[in-house]
């Protein structure tokens, strides 16, 4: 049976727990990504996710739907990619898309492998089933969240 908690605890620990996952981030990711941020990264994996189905190129449209981001928010995040030659940004009969160049390639290929590293660490320090019972637990959270913030 699940006690009953003051409602300032539980204010107290559900901010204590955002203000954590928010420094980790601020914190852990520019360390992490040094090849491209993470926007980038998660941008770019669409385009790598293409390829490996043998598709050459990202509508903008679809890395809007994709990411939930506004188009105005896609169109800049483009344009980064495009002046430091990760992307070449092209047009069609209705559409902009981007395809992915060789320096994307390469640095796509370098931040995966620190991805992994970083990841591998963390798991064989944290532990491997300490680490699966947390991303469980994480995902049921989540799950709960996404439910309650359905009825706001």
């Amino acid at each position: 049976m699940e006690q009953k908690v003051s409602r300032e605890e539980l204010t107290r620990v559900g901010l204590e727990w955002l203000e954590q996952n928010y420094i980790a981030s601020r914190d852990f990711f520019p360390k992490i990504f040094t090849e491209v941020s993470l926007n980038d990264y998660l941008t770019l994996s669409l385009l790598t996710e293409k390829l490996n189905l043998h598709e050459d190129r990202v509508y903008l449209k679809d890395i809007s739907q994709k990411l939930g981001l506004p188009m105005t928010d896609v169109s800049p995040r483009v344009q980064r990619l495009t002046d430091r030659g990760l992307v070449n940004w092209k047009h069609d009969k209705n559409n902009t898309y981007i395809t992915i160049t060789d320096i994307g390639i390469t640095a796509m290929k370098k931040q995966q492998e620190r991805l992994v590293d970083f990841i591998e660490a963390s798991v064989v320090n944290f532990g491997y089933e300490r680490f699966v019972e947390l991303a469980k637990l994480r995902g049921a959270l989540n799950d709960t969240m996404e439910d309650i913030v359905a009825e706001f």
